[in-house]
C-alpha cells in the first residue's frame, strides 16, 4: 500500500527534478513554452523557431544521442488542418531519471537542436 508520506515524498522529488530541468537552462533561448510544471511527471516544451515539419528529425536525432523524447503532432488529429501544431514540441518524461541524468539529457537534447537545420 502506498503512503501518503511516500507520494509526498515521490511529488517533492518530482518538483526537484523539474527545478533541475527549468534551471539547467533547458535551451532557453529556442524554448517558447514549457507546460506541465505542476504535474512532475513529464513536461511539454514548445520550440519557438523549429517548424513542425523537423520534428521527427529532432526526435531521430535526440534518440541517436542516446535521449528518448516524444513528438507531441502524434496526440493531435492531423488530418484537421486546424489541429496541426506549426511548430516542435516535445513531451519529455523524467520520473524515473536523477538530476545528473536529466542535466546529461538536456545537453545532449541541445545537442541535437543545434544539429537540426531550418
Amino acid at each position: 500500500m502506498i503512503s501518503p508520506s511516500s507520494i509526498r515524498s515521490e511529488t517533492r522529488g518530482a518538483r526537484f527534478k523539474h527545478g533541475s530541468i527549468l534551471d539547467g537552462n533547458i535551451l532557453c533561448y529556442r524554448v517558447s513554452a514549457i507546460k506541465g510544471a505542476d504535474a512532475g511527471l513529464h513536461i511539454l516544451v514548445w520550440f519557438r523557431d523549429l517548424p513542425a515539419r523537423v520534428e521527427m528529425e529532432l526526435v531521430e536525432g535526440a534518440l541517436a544521442l542516446g535521449v528518448g523524447v516524444y513528438a507531441v503532432s502524434s496526440l493531435y488529429d492531423l488530418t484537421l488542418p486546424a489541429c496541426r501544431p506549426d511548430r516542435v514540441g516535445l513531451v519529455m518524461g523524467y520520473a524515473a531519471l536523477d538530476t545528473r541524468r536529466i542535466e546529461r539529457g538536456i545537453y545532449l537534447l541541445n545537442q541535437a537542436v543545434n544539429l537540426i537545420r531550418v
